[in-house]
């Protein structure tokens, strides 16, 4: 995969650094939200924040611009509040990528770019 540790945060798996940001998240996301990564484009690393406002199992899937699957990002029962996940992209090649948050209420989907 892309990601070299594997963190266990509950019954979350994730492929990638995962952070706990906030165990809140504001009303007026919804059920749940999906923000852009930074920096976009992405050179070395970026950050995907993702909220959800109540327990629910959620996936944070990454696809290639031919929407073939590269890498499942974080997946599990996730607790309410905010999430960073740090990806590192040196192991994908330029180009346009589109990362998803899927839950049983929702699916948002994002695009962003590599650059080198």
């Amino acid at each position: 995969g892309i990601g070299t540790e594997i963190i266990r945060d509950g019954d979350s798996r994730c492929d990638v650094p995962l952070r706990t940001v906030s165990t809140m998240m504001p009303a007026s996301y919804g059920q749940g939200f999906l923000a852009q990564n930074e920096p976009n484009p992405a050179f070395e690393t970026t950050t995907i924040r993702f909220g959800l406002s109540r327990p629910t199992p959620a996936t944070v899937t990454l696809y290639d611009a031919l929407g073939t699957k590269r890498a499942t990002l974080a997946s599990g029962d996730f607790a309410a509040g905010l999430y960073d996940i740090t990806l590192s992209t040196e192991h994908l090649p330029n180009g346009l990528y589109f990362y998803e948050l899927h839950t049983p209420a929702i699916k948002i989907t994002k695009m962003m770019s590599i650059v080198r």
